[in-house]
């Protein structure tokens, strides 16, 4: 089972983190394997980058008829004030024939430690095996569900 394209940062409370580790657990057969990916935020730089109103460039790429596509993003304060939490604003801008600018609503993020992550893990029986990458929380877990 793979948990991908970003999951860990949209789960915002500790007990959400649980229900998802212990879900896993018992998803996969005992000896199976739970895979993690998600980009590892630094909570200092989170809350530091907060509030900037600069936007970041994320990625380029090229549409099927020639036009460039922009992503960008920028992080904005929690407005409940939460550590570790912020909200993430993304927007993708047509360059090219028809140009347009899709602004997307902010939606909150929160900043998980490695330490965090391991910990849920082992209380719902999930075991690291493989630690790959600094910048990313890409992990693969070994379920002693029984």
């Amino acid at each position: 089972m793979i948990a991908g394209g970003d999951l860990l940062p949209l789960f915002l409370h500790d007990e959400e983190l649980r229900l998802l580790m212990n879900l896993a657990a018992q998803l996969v057969a005992p000896g199976g394997l739970f895979a993690i990916d998600a980009t590892r935020m630094d909570p200092a730089l989170l809350r530091d980058a907060a509030g900037r109103e600069e936007w970041g460039e994320d990625v380029r790429w090229r549409a099927a008829d020639g036009s460039e596509i922009l992503r960008d993003s920028r992080l904005l304060p929690d407005p409940l004030g939460r550590e570790r939490v912020a909200q993430l604003q993304i927007r993708h801008t047509l360059h090219g024939e028809g140009g347009y600018v899709d602004e997307r609503e902010p939606f909150h993020v929160r900043a998980w430690s490695p330490a965090e992550v391991e910990g849920a893990a082992s209380a719902a029986g999930l075991q690291v095996v493989t630690r790959l990458e600094e910048d990313r929380i890409r992990w693969l877990l070994r379920s002693t569900y029984a």
